[in-house]
Protein backbone atom coordinates (compact mmCIF):
# COMPACT_ATOMS: atom_id res chain seq x y z
CA UNK A 1 0.00 0.00 0.00
CA UNK A 2 2.73 2.43 1.33
CA UNK A 3 5.07 0.95 -1.68
CA UNK A 4 2.30 1.86 -4.58
CA UNK A 5 2.22 5.48 -3.19
CA UNK A 6 5.81 5.76 -3.41
CA UNK A 7 6.10 4.37 -7.03
CA UNK A 8 3.58 6.36 -8.25
CA UNK A 9 5.71 9.38 -7.20
CA UNK A 10 8.37 8.17 -9.33
CA UNK A 11 6.86 7.18 -12.33
CA UNK A 12 6.71 11.18 -13.83
CA UNK A 13 9.53 11.45 -16.77
CA UNK A 14 10.77 15.33 -17.48
CA UNK A 15 9.34 15.98 -20.31
CA UNK A 16 12.54 18.51 -21.17
CA UNK A 17 16.54 18.74 -20.79
CA UNK A 18 16.79 19.20 -16.80
CA UNK A 19 19.89 20.87 -15.20
CA UNK A 20 22.94 20.57 -12.70
CA UNK A 21 24.08 23.55 -11.10
CA UNK A 22 27.54 23.51 -10.17
CA UNK A 23 31.28 24.62 -10.37
CA UNK A 24 34.00 24.47 -13.11
CA UNK A 25 36.04 22.34 -10.78
CA UNK A 26 32.79 20.11 -10.52
CA UNK A 27 31.87 20.00 -13.98
CA UNK A 28 35.71 18.88 -14.63
CA UNK A 29 35.01 16.28 -12.55
CA UNK A 30 31.77 14.75 -14.36
CA UNK A 31 33.67 14.87 -17.43
CA UNK A 32 36.50 13.48 -16.53
CA UNK A 33 34.43 10.53 -14.41
CA UNK A 34 32.08 10.65 -16.77
CA UNK A 35 30.03 10.41 -13.15
CA UNK A 36 27.75 12.81 -11.57
CA UNK A 37 27.78 12.72 -7.40
CA UNK A 38 24.44 12.07 -5.12
CA UNK A 39 25.04 13.41 -1.79
CA UNK A 40 23.80 11.94 1.84
CA UNK A 41 20.12 13.60 2.31
CA UNK A 42 21.01 14.81 6.01
CA UNK A 43 24.55 17.16 4.36
CA UNK A 44 22.31 18.45 1.63
CA UNK A 45 22.24 22.39 1.77
CA UNK A 46 18.85 22.33 3.14
CA UNK A 47 19.19 21.10 7.00
CA UNK A 48 15.48 20.79 7.22
CA UNK A 49 15.16 18.44 3.97
CA UNK A 50 13.89 15.36 5.01
CA UNK A 51 12.06 17.15 8.40
CA UNK A 52 9.70 19.13 5.98
CA UNK A 53 7.19 15.91 5.13
CA UNK A 54 7.83 14.52 9.42
CA UNK A 55 5.81 17.60 10.16
CA UNK A 56 3.56 16.99 7.30
CA UNK A 57 2.85 13.63 9.22
CA UNK A 58 3.03 15.04 12.78
CA UNK A 59 0.08 17.31 11.87
CA UNK A 60 -1.77 14.61 10.99
CA UNK A 61 -0.46 12.40 13.97
CA UNK A 62 -2.30 15.26 16.01
CA UNK A 63 -5.45 15.19 13.85
CA UNK A 64 -6.19 11.55 14.14
CA UNK A 65 -5.52 11.33 18.21
CA UNK A 66 -8.68 13.50 18.87
CA UNK A 67 -10.46 11.32 16.79
CA UNK A 68 -9.26 8.19 17.71
CA UNK A 69 -11.32 5.99 20.04
CA UNK A 70 -9.45 2.32 20.13
CA UNK A 71 -6.27 2.01 22.21
CA UNK A 72 -5.00 0.25 19.14
CA UNK A 73 -5.28 3.24 17.21
CA UNK A 74 -3.95 5.66 19.91
CA UNK A 75 -0.71 3.63 20.77
CA UNK A 76 0.08 3.08 17.11
CA UNK A 77 -0.25 6.86 16.55
CA UNK A 78 1.68 8.13 19.60
CA UNK A 79 4.53 5.63 18.69
CA UNK A 80 4.45 6.99 15.20
CA UNK A 81 4.92 9.99 16.65
CA UNK A 82 7.56 9.51 18.84
CA UNK A 83 9.58 7.13 16.03
CA UNK A 84 9.49 10.07 13.52
CA UNK A 85 10.98 12.61 15.99
CA UNK A 86 13.90 9.92 17.30
CA UNK A 87 14.60 8.50 13.31
CA UNK A 88 14.60 12.38 11.77
CA UNK A 89 18.51 11.84 12.97
CA UNK A 90 18.80 8.53 13.29
CA UNK A 91 17.51 7.07 9.91
CA UNK A 92 19.37 5.20 7.30
CA UNK A 93 21.23 6.90 4.01
CA UNK A 94 19.77 8.23 1.50
CA UNK A 95 21.63 9.49 -1.67
CA UNK A 96 20.43 12.30 -4.07
CA UNK A 97 21.33 14.36 -6.91
CA UNK A 98 19.09 17.65 -7.94
CA UNK A 99 18.16 18.29 -11.10
CA UNK A 100 16.17 21.44 -12.67
CA UNK A 101 13.77 21.81 -15.52
CA UNK A 102 15.33 25.94 -15.49
CA UNK A 103 18.88 26.20 -16.85
CA UNK A 104 19.35 29.51 -16.53
CA UNK A 105 17.61 30.93 -12.97
CA UNK A 106 19.50 32.94 -11.17
CA UNK A 107 18.44 31.68 -7.63
CA UNK A 108 20.28 29.18 -8.66
CA UNK A 109 23.49 30.58 -9.91
CA UNK A 110 23.45 32.37 -6.47
CA UNK A 111 22.87 29.20 -4.08
CA UNK A 112 24.56 26.50 -5.92
CA UNK A 113 27.23 27.40 -7.87
CA UNK A 114 30.85 29.86 -6.90
CA UNK A 115 30.76 32.58 -7.51
CA UNK A 116 32.03 33.44 -11.23
CA UNK A 117 32.80 29.65 -11.61
CA UNK A 118 28.85 28.47 -11.70
CA UNK A 119 27.98 26.12 -15.16
CA UNK A 120 24.35 24.64 -15.12
CA UNK A 121 24.87 21.38 -17.47
CA UNK A 122 22.12 20.02 -19.33
CA UNK A 123 21.41 16.88 -19.33
CA UNK A 124 18.73 14.65 -21.78
CA UNK A 125 15.88 12.77 -19.28
CA UNK A 126 16.57 9.58 -21.28
CA UNK A 127 20.41 9.92 -19.84
CA UNK A 128 19.76 10.48 -16.66
CA UNK A 129 17.09 7.98 -16.60
CA UNK A 130 19.30 5.19 -17.67
CA UNK A 131 21.97 6.40 -15.11
CA UNK A 132 19.59 6.62 -12.34
CA UNK A 133 18.27 3.25 -13.42
CA UNK A 134 21.58 1.69 -13.99
CA UNK A 135 22.66 2.52 -10.06
CA UNK A 136 19.51 1.43 -8.80
CA UNK A 137 18.58 5.07 -7.98
CA UNK A 138 15.04 6.83 -8.70
CA UNK A 139 14.36 9.57 -10.47
CA UNK A 140 11.38 11.69 -9.06
CA UNK A 141 10.08 15.32 -9.51
CA UNK A 142 10.05 17.01 -6.72
CA UNK A 143 6.47 18.32 -4.76
CA UNK A 144 5.96 21.90 -3.44
CA UNK A 145 2.27 22.46 -3.35
CA UNK A 146 1.04 23.10 -0.01
CA UNK A 147 -2.25 20.68 -0.77
CA UNK A 148 -0.78 18.31 -3.04
CA UNK A 149 1.73 17.59 0.43
CA UNK A 150 -1.35 17.97 2.74
CA UNK A 151 -3.30 14.78 0.86
CA UNK A 152 0.02 13.18 0.34
CA UNK A 153 0.29 13.47 4.13
CA UNK A 154 -3.16 12.14 4.59
CA UNK A 155 -2.38 8.94 2.29
CA UNK A 156 1.17 8.07 3.79
CA UNK A 157 -0.58 8.19 7.44
CA UNK A 158 -3.64 5.76 6.60
CA UNK A 159 -1.38 3.26 4.86
CA UNK A 160 0.68 3.36 7.78
CA UNK A 161 -2.20 2.98 10.01
CA UNK A 162 -3.35 -0.10 8.57
CA UNK A 163 -0.11 -1.63 7.79
CA UNK A 164 0.47 -1.32 11.56
CA UNK A 165 -2.88 -2.55 12.79
CA UNK A 166 -2.58 -5.69 10.41
CA UNK A 167 0.77 -6.62 11.46
CA UNK A 168 -0.05 -6.03 14.93
CA UNK A 169 2.13 -5.12 18.11
CA UNK A 170 5.42 -6.99 19.16
CA UNK A 171 5.14 -8.62 22.15
CA UNK A 172 9.05 -8.76 22.99
CA UNK A 173 9.07 -5.29 22.48
CA UNK A 174 8.77 -2.41 25.33
CA UNK A 175 5.11 -1.23 25.15
CA UNK A 176 6.15 2.08 24.25
CA UNK A 177 8.13 0.96 21.08
CA UNK A 178 5.71 -1.98 20.02
CA UNK A 179 5.17 -0.97 16.90
CA UNK A 180 8.23 0.13 16.16
CA UNK A 181 9.06 -2.57 14.09
CA UNK A 182 6.28 -1.70 11.85
CA UNK A 183 7.39 1.45 11.09
CA UNK A 184 11.39 0.49 10.93
CA UNK A 185 9.70 -2.21 7.73
CA UNK A 186 8.04 0.78 5.81
CA UNK A 187 11.10 3.24 6.39
CA UNK A 188 12.56 2.96 3.27
CA UNK A 189 9.50 3.86 1.31
CA UNK A 190 8.73 6.84 3.90
CA UNK A 191 12.27 7.89 3.01
CA UNK A 192 11.32 7.84 -0.97
CA UNK A 193 8.28 9.98 -0.05
CA UNK A 194 9.84 12.17 2.33
CA UNK A 195 13.00 13.19 0.01
CA UNK A 196 10.74 14.75 -2.49
CA UNK A 197 8.61 17.17 -0.79
CA UNK A 198 9.80 20.62 -0.77
CA UNK A 199 9.02 23.65 1.01
CA UNK A 200 6.99 25.88 -1.43
CA UNK A 201 9.30 28.75 -0.95
CA UNK A 202 11.53 26.71 -3.64
CA UNK A 203 8.45 26.53 -5.99
CA UNK A 204 10.60 27.72 -8.77
CA UNK A 205 12.88 25.60 -9.60
CA UNK A 206 10.81 22.85 -10.84
CA UNK A 207 13.65 20.33 -8.96
CA UNK A 208 13.17 16.81 -10.08
CA UNK A 209 15.81 14.12 -8.18
CA UNK A 210 17.91 10.77 -8.55
CA UNK A 211 16.99 8.77 -5.38
CA UNK A 212 18.97 6.12 -4.12
CA UNK A 213 17.59 3.40 -2.14
CA UNK A 214 17.76 3.51 1.87
CA UNK A 215 21.28 2.41 3.48
CA UNK A 216 21.62 0.81 6.88
CA UNK A 217 25.02 -0.47 6.25
CA UNK A 218 27.99 2.32 5.34
CA UNK A 219 30.48 0.02 5.75
CA UNK A 220 30.47 -2.14 2.61
CA UNK A 221 28.70 0.85 0.02
CA UNK A 222 31.38 2.26 -2.21
CA UNK A 223 30.67 5.34 -0.01
CA UNK A 224 33.13 7.99 -1.10
CA UNK A 225 33.81 11.29 0.85
CA UNK A 226 34.76 14.60 0.17
CA UNK A 227 35.52 17.82 2.57
CA UNK A 228 32.93 20.09 3.42
CA UNK A 229 32.95 23.49 5.51
CA UNK A 230 33.16 22.02 8.49
CA UNK A 231 32.99 18.26 7.90
CA UNK A 232 33.30 15.13 5.92
CA UNK A 233 30.62 14.90 3.34
CA UNK A 234 29.37 11.23 2.27
CA UNK A 235 28.13 10.57 -1.43
CA UNK A 236 28.27 8.05 -4.06
CA UNK A 237 29.16 8.12 -7.42
CA UNK A 238 26.65 7.69 -9.96
CA UNK A 239 28.00 6.63 -13.43
CA UNK A 240 26.46 8.18 -15.93
CA UNK A 241 24.93 6.07 -19.15
CA UNK A 242 25.07 7.94 -22.54
CA UNK A 243 23.22 7.58 -25.51
CA UNK A 244 23.71 4.83 -28.21
CA UNK A 245 26.37 6.14 -30.94
CA UNK A 246 27.56 9.59 -28.80
CA UNK A 247 30.09 10.26 -26.25
CA UNK A 248 28.22 13.91 -25.49
CA UNK A 249 27.51 13.62 -21.65
CA UNK A 250 25.28 16.83 -22.03
CA UNK A 251 22.64 18.30 -24.45
CA UNK A 252 23.83 22.35 -23.47
CA UNK A 253 25.79 23.95 -21.01
CA UNK A 254 25.13 27.57 -19.90
CA UNK A 255 28.00 29.47 -18.51
CA UNK A 256 26.99 31.32 -14.73
CA UNK A 257 27.01 34.87 -14.24
CA UNK A 258 31.22 36.12 -14.75
CA UNK A 259 33.19 39.34 -15.13
CA UNK A 260 34.22 37.83 -18.49
CA UNK A 261 31.57 35.93 -19.96
CA UNK A 262 32.32 35.62 -23.47
CA UNK A 263 36.07 34.51 -22.73
CA UNK A 264 34.18 32.17 -20.38
CA UNK A 265 32.05 30.77 -23.37
CA UNK A 266 34.93 30.35 -25.45
CA UNK A 267 37.69 28.58 -22.73
CA UNK A 268 34.54 26.27 -21.74
CA UNK A 269 33.33 25.26 -25.10
CA UNK A 270 37.24 24.49 -26.58
CA UNK A 271 37.11 22.13 -23.31
CA UNK A 272 33.77 20.27 -24.15
CA UNK A 273 34.27 20.09 -27.70
CA UNK A 274 37.79 18.49 -26.99
CA UNK A 275 36.26 15.73 -24.65
CA UNK A 276 33.12 15.84 -26.81
CA UNK A 277 31.22 16.18 -23.90
CA UNK A 278 28.61 18.78 -25.35
CA UNK A 279 28.49 20.72 -28.63
CA UNK A 280 26.55 23.72 -27.21
CA UNK A 281 27.82 26.73 -24.70
CA UNK A 282 25.40 29.11 -24.04
CA UNK A 283 25.92 32.29 -22.26
CA UNK A 284 23.54 33.01 -19.63
CA UNK A 285 23.63 36.34 -20.20
CA UNK A 286 23.29 37.65 -16.65
CA UNK A 287 25.77 39.68 -14.56
CA UNK A 288 26.17 39.89 -10.71
CA UNK A 289 25.81 43.53 -9.00
CA UNK A 290 28.40 44.47 -6.36
CA UNK A 291 31.40 42.75 -5.22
Amino acid sequence: MLKEIADRLYSDTPAQTIYHYTSLPGMLGIVADKGIWATEAHFLNDAAELNHFSHCLDMECSAELEKASSSQKIAIIQQFRDWIKFRSEQGPLLFVTSFTEHGNLLSQWRGYCTRGQGVSLGFSPATILKSARNAQFSLGRCIYNSEKKRLLGQKVFAAVLQIAEDRGLDSAAHPSQSYWHTFGFLEPDLLRVAILIKNQAFKEEAEWRIVSPAMNNYVEPEILYRVGSEMLIPYLKVPLVTEPNSEALFEQVFVGPTQHQNLAVNSLSMFLSRSRACTKVVNSLMTYRGK
